[in-house]
């Protein structure tokens, strides 16, 4: 009976922290669309310019400074458990490396700019753009993930949003706010860390004590090794369309590539709590480790296969109603990219958190240079001939290709099942909902009526169906929606 107990109030604890993650991703997501509009409007597009380009540059800085502890952090802090003084010994270690990283990471950055900046205004642009690398030196997200303190993240990253798009109305009126504006866009993505001392102070103590960062320097370098690798293959697409064809193409392709990423990123966040909780699994406590993974699928299918089915479908009326005339060419690039909505979610799960939880991201460097490869051949053969459409596709296979190779290693040698039944159950509905979908897009009506309509309509036969073939996620959220509302009555 107590062992019951404690399981329910561990997946009660991961539900909230579920919960916390995705809340936090919708207001990542939310809040620049409500000071977008503005800051085009007053600051214009050559100044947002100089900004993005600005922020990209320190991006790769602060990429080099943070030398993946983030990443490697949660998983060696959820490891510790209960262990106050083990975890106290590792945030030691990793915060001296992170100081060493970053004050490495700095003085690269500034004697780069001083050198290579054309004006003083440009060397102050980037001056004040490099917040973010200075308040990497208190970075402990890892610390405060790894002990499932999602609800504090939440809190104090929506807190920051909303002070930071208040700033920007208050202070920020013309062309002339360029400085400011890109000082207090900077800030926004790096003061919040100084946050983070007042709750690590709870969690653990910085000591000099019998602490070895050098332990950490081999995992640590193939954790960056494979994200470098990541990074690169993920960006080329966008380089050789800009090399390759006239600039609208690679406007084509940025637009439908960002309405896939938003899909993929609301998909993971309700997966991306898992890790700290499967790294402390897999060495405790293997048969919940594979029931986690098996859960997870299951909710990944279940949301991700419809969502991949309906922007297939709705992708005219999605780049209508959001991008207007003349994007109507991004419209074949989304639905080249929609199956990568359910192909990242669940492998962002399967190939990238249970390998970090289990220690094997090494595997990782061999699958993202093949992805590399792959990446950059069918670029070249493909952007020629169709466009944006063919890195769209060119981007489709190497997903493809490095999940598969991913997969099949997590399969043979992690010895996780693959969750067919539910992919299937959530196929043969998609299904039904696209056949609904597909009739009422014959009734003529405006953009925005046959999105919503559609959608509502799509959404409610989808349930519909996943309750009628007793799918547990679907008949968990109808039992919660039918006591909401007999509390409201």
């Amino acid at each position: 009976m107590q062992q019951n107990e404690l399981a329910l109030q561990s997946k009660k604890s991961l539900s909230k922290n579920t919960f916390y993650t995705v809340l936090n991703e919708c207001a990542s997501l939310v809040f620049p669309l409500i000071y977008s509009a503005y800051i085009a409007r007053v600051i214009g597009a050559e100044g947002i310019g100089r900004v993005a380009f600005a922020v990209t540059v320190v991006s790769y800085f602060l990429f080099i400074a943070s030398f993946s502890i983030p990443v490697y952090g949660i998983r060696e802090i959820a490891r510790c458990g209960e262990d106050a003084e083990g975890r106290s010994r590792i945030f030691s270690e990793l915060f001296w490396l992170q100081f060493i990283f970053t004050s490495a990471s700095l003085v690269l950055f500034y004697l780069i700019v001083f050198f290579a900046a054309h004006s003083k205004s440009g060397f102050l642009l980037y001056a004040l753009s490099s917040v973010p690398i200075f308040m990497n030196y208190f970075n402990a997200d890892y610390l405060l993930k790894g002990c499932e303190e999602f609800k504090y993240l939440v809190i104090r990253n929506v807190l920051s949003k909303v002070i930071f798009t208040v700033l920007l109305f208050i202070f920020v009126h013309g062309s002339n706010d360029l400085y400011i504006y890109a000082f207090l866009f900077a800030c926004s993505t790096g003061v919040m860390h100084l946050f983070n001392v007042f709750c690590a102070k709870k969690l653990v103590r910085l000591t000099f004590c019998g602490i070895n960062i050098l332990r950490h320097i081999k995992p640590l370098c193939v954790l960056f090794a494979s994200e470098t690798l990541g990074t690169l293959y993920n960006k080329l697409d966008i380089f050789m369309l800009g090399l390759l064809c006239a600039s609208e193409y690679t406007a084509y392709y940025d637009y439908a590539h960002k309405i896939i990423s938003i899909c993929i990123t609301v998909c993971i966040a309700f997966t991306s709590a898992f890790l700290p909780r499967l790294s402390t699994l897999y060495q405790a406590d293997k048969k919940s480790f594979y029931a986690l993974a098996a859960e997870g699928e299951r909710l990944l299918f279940f949301i991700s296969v419809p969502l991949s089915c309906g922007l297939y479908l709705l992708a005219p009326q999605i780049v209508l109603l959001l991008f207007g005339n003349g994007f109507e060419h991004s419209v074949t690039a989304i639905r080249i990219f929609s199956p990568l909505v359910c192909v990242r979610s669940v492998c962002d799960l399967l190939c990238w958190q249970c390998i970090l939880a289990s220690s094997k991201e090494k595997i990782r460097i061999p699958a993202t240079l093949l992805a590399s490869f792959v990446n950059a051949a069918l670029n070249l053969a493909l952007i020629p001939r169709m466009f944006h459409n063919g890195a769209a596709i060119a981007s489709l296979f190497t997903e493809l290709s490095v999940n598969f190779f991913l997969l099949i290693y997590v399969l043979r040698f992690l010895r996780i099942k693959l969750e067919y039944k539910a992919f299937v159950d959530s196929v043969l509905t998609s299904a039904v909902m696209c056949l609904a979908i597909t009739a009422l897009k014959r009734i003529e009506s405006g953009t925005l009526i046959t999105l919503l309509t559609c959608t509502a309509a799509g959404f409610a036969l989808y349930m519909i169906l996943n309750v009628l073939l007793k799918n547990q996620i679907a008949l968990l959220l109808f039992s919660k929606a039918c006591r909401c509302l007999r509390s409201r009555n």
